[in-house]
């Protein structure tokens, strides 16, 4: 078995020639290191200042196995967390829309710690800020690991207004056109999906828009 394993592997890796792409795994530990750095009351324990200055050194070591042709990885980087006091400011909003929305939430901190809507809302606003900056791979890798958490499925390309509200969030499914304006709240079971699936249709808005303040 082991010897099959390894032949399968060395062609793969002919055919290939080992297309260089970031860690899954250390994607998905720098995200969650990421939001609970945001908000520390996710944390067993509070990142101390060194910690926090990794997180710009480990976004560099994802990027680098990428060879990004649009910018080079230290301007992206400086991008990507030059935009981070937007983002917090964003997720504020949408923690209070949901304390706000739903009479079973007691307080903030419930919202951003056991709400599986929010924790999805914050890695695609965070992946968001890396598909914008036409980054390959990485925010897609970051949109799937909050997908295998939640069950909640946010296309990084997707359009997504403030005060983002997601209740229960089982079986959501919002695709890479879809335009979402502000105070908008989704139910669980909700696909907004496209109408066709064809390359031809690539670069086309090819999901639903939905206005302010519109409730599914």
């Amino acid at each position: 078995m082991k010897n099959i394993i390894w032949q399968i592997q060395q062609e793969y890796n002919e055919n290939t020639a080992l297309r260089a792409l970031p860690s899954k795994i250390k994607a998905q530990q720098w995200v969650d290191w990421l939001v609970d750095s945001l908000f520390p009351i996710r944390q067993t324990k509070p990142a101390t200042e060194l910690e926090t200055q990794q997180l710009a050194q480990s976004l560099r070591e994802l990027l680098l196995p990428l060879q990004v042709d649009i910018a080079p990885c230290d301007e992206i980087v400086f991008r990507f967390f030059e935009a981070i006091p937007l983002i917090y400011s964003q997720l504020q909003e949408d923690a209070q829309a949901a304390f706000d929305s739903d009479p079973a939430a007691h307080s903030l901190d419930e919202v951003i710690v056991a709400y599986p809507g929010f924790y999805a809302t914050a890695v695609y606003r965070l992946a968001n800020v890396l598909q914008k900056q036409q980054v390959p791979v990485l925010p897609r890798l970051l949109s799937e690991h909050a997908h295998s958490l939640t069950g909640i499925d946010i296309h990084p390309g997707a359009s997504i207004g403030n005060r983002f509200f997601i209740d229960h969030g089982t079986g959501i499914v919002v695709g890479e056109t879809t335009r979402i304006g502000d105070d908008v709240k989704l139910y669980q079971g909700v696909t907004l999906g496209a109408l066709s699936v064809t390359k031809a249709t690539a670069g086309n808005q090819r999901h639903p828009t939905l206005e302010d303040r519109v409730t599914i």
